[in-house]
């Protein structure tokens, strides 16, 4: 009977040594299963091949590098374009240019409404109103001053407007805590400024302080027909216009 004492490959120190490089967690298993060597060299073969596994593992492969550059290359290169070198393929290719931005034209008193600028003095706004050369009216009421600028001068009117036309509500608000009877004009702020046109229903109003009808809280504002309509009240004065000139 024949003896069967030979050892199959797996169980031979070549291939442990072997899967230890190639696939240490084998090779691992091998060494002590097999016990090749002492515990020692065991510990040292084990911790090694581990180590260096790992650090293979976790170090990217940068093989792909290149290809994929060379690659990257020749398609940015006008050799590799499908097209004529000579074709104009701009026209190909270019989007449709998008339609250009409406442009509006201002008259003085919408002008005047953009130029006014909240941290003017009363008498700094009553010498830009006066740049105009418009027709404008100036009242005092208690803790306010009213300018009212417009085209003619029916339309100027406070109290009982004679005419239908645009027209410009600027109104300074006396300084809190003290008497407006005093009436001094720097201590007058700016409270509220109303662009009204006569060609909507719509008003824009741009208000910093004080009480204008039902607005409390700064912002610019756009009403139709009294109505506070549902907008962004950061907007700025020439988005009001816009909306004006798109929706009167």
């Amino acid at each position: 009977m024949k003896s069967n004492d030979k050892k199959k490959f797996y169980e031979t120190l070549w291939f442990c040594i072997l899967m230890l490089f190639v696939f240490a967690p084998i090779g691992i298993f091998l060494l002590w299963k097999y016990k090749y060597f002492p515990v020692r060299v065991n510990v040292v073969l084990s911790v090694v091949t581990a180590v260096l596994f790992v650090v293979f593992l976790a170090t990217p492969s940068d093989s792909a590098t290149p290809y994929m550059d060379e690659q990257q290359e020749s398609s940015d290169s006008p050799i590799a374009s499908n097209a004529p070198a000579d074709a104009d393929s701009s026209s190909q290719y270019s989007a449709d240019p998008l339609p250009p931005a409406p442009s509006f034209e201002y008259d003085a008193l919408q002008q005047l409404y953009l130029d006014l600028d909240p941290n003017m003095g009363y008498e700094d706004m009553l010498s830009l109103v006066q740049s105009t050369n418009l027709p404008y009216s100036e009242e005092k009421y208690n803790g306010s001053r009213k300018v009212q600028v417009a085209f003619t001068d029916g339309c100027t009117v406070q109290r009982h407007k004679k005419e239908n036309g645009d027209y410009l509500e600027i109104i300074y608000e006396y300084i809190d805590g003290e008497n407006s009877a005093n009436d001094v004009l720097s201590k007058y702020s700016f409270g509220t400024c109303a662009y009204v046109p006569s060609d909507s229903d719509l008003c824009l109003i741009s208000h910093v302080s004080g009480a204008y009808f039902s607005y409390y809280e700064p912002g610019n504002y756009i009403s139709d027909l009294g109505k506070k309509l549902d907008l962004d009240k950061n907007m700025s004065k020439k988005e009001q216009l816009e909306y004006y000139f798109l929706n009167k």
